[in-house]
Parts: C-alpha cells; sequence; structure tokens
C-alpha cells in the first residue's frame, strides 16, 4: 500500500484496459506515495505516466503540466533519460497544439538530454521526421528516415513506413514510395 511504484504499474495496466478513472487514481496515488517516499524515480515516472493518459484524453494542457513537471523535477535531480522522455513527450504535445517551432525546441532539448545510444533517440528522430513531413520539409524527413530505419528492430518499425512513404512521395521518390508502402 505504500509503494509508489506498484501504483504506478497498477495506473499504467489500468491504462493499457481503458479504466481511465481507475488509472487516474492509481497515478495520482502514485504520485502522492513517490512524494511522501521521496522516491524521485517514481514521482517523474508516474507525472510521465499521468501525462501519457492526460494526452491520449485529448486534455493536451493537463499533459504538458504534468510533463513540465517531470522534466523540471528530472532535470534538477540528474536524471538525464527521464528528463529526455519529456522533453520528447513534451514535443509530442506541441505536435498537436503547439507552433513547430516549439515542437522542435523540445525536440532538440530532448536530443540533448537523451543519453547517448538511448533506446528512444531513434524514435524521437521519427518523431522529428513525422513533424518534417507535416511541414512539408520532405527531403530533410526522408534523410533522416533513411539514416534512422537501420537503428530500430523490425518488430519496433511499425510507424516508420508510412512516414517514409510520404517523405518519398514528398521528394518524387517513386520506387522508394512502392518499397515504403509496401508495394
Amino acid at each position: 500500500p505504500r509503494d509508489p511504484g506498484a501504483a504506478a504499474t497498477a495506473g499504467h495496466f489500468c491504462t493499457r484496459v481503458a479504466a481511465v478513472d481507475r488509472a487516474v487514481v492509481w497515478l495520482q496515488r502514485a504520485i502522492v506515495l513517490a512524494r511522501r517516499a521521496v522516491d524521485r524515480v517514481w514521482y517523474i515516472r508516474s507525472h510521465l505516466r499521468l501525462g501519457y493518459l492526460m494526452f491520449n484524453l485529448g486534455d493536451y494542457e493537463q499533459a504538458r503540466k504534468l510533463y513540465v513537471l517531470a522534466s523540471r523535477m528530472a532535470a534538477r535531480t540528474g536524471r538525464r533519460g527521464l528528463a529526455g522522455q519529456a522533453q520528447h513527450d513534451l514535443f509530442t504535445v506541441a505536435c498537436e497544439v503547439g507552433s513547430y517551432e516549439e515542437a522542435e525546441d523540445h525536440a532538440w532539448k530532448a536530443l540533448e538530454l537523451y543519453p547517448v545510444r538511448h533506446p528512444a533517440v531513434p524514435f524521437l528522430a521519427h518523431d522529428y521526421a513525422w513533424l518534417l513531413n507535416r511541414e512539408g520539409f520532405f527531403s530533410s524527413a526522408y534523410v533522416l528516415l533513411r539514416a534512422t530505419l537501420p537503428h530500430i528492430a523490425p518488430h519496433r518499425r511499425l510507424p516508420i513506413p508510412g512516414s517514409l512513404a510520404r517523405a518519398c512521395a514528398g521528394v518524387g521518390d517513386p520506387e522508394g514510395y512502392g518499397a515504403a508502402a509496401g508495394g
């Protein structure tokens, strides 16, 4: 009953099965327990998980607030990977409701904070390429996606072919488009 990690895990599983009300209760409990226990890692992770839930519910402002708190705590306590994750999450919020400049700023901050060879860096590169595609910078997205693809395990590449197909279409590469689109 006093373990913030167990409460956060319960909240995570409730999120996965769309038990939203229960997920919120568990994640808020995890935050309180982590604060009481001075468990900074679970305090940060609980904010990130609750932010993820709020983001997926469309409450972008609440998600942003939770991610900012997580980012500040992670940076203050030297947890660069978690600070990078929080900035990466702030990037996704900015892609939905912010400006290109704001999103780009968060992407650069995430890249600066993630430790070298952090497993999330290739996914950040893909997400940034998605933003480049959206903004019409197809050649930059194309180069970034081609460089990123070998660094992501085949079973985790699901979103990448769609982004690559769009970039190929944007730069006028019909063969690349066909290969990326699976045709």
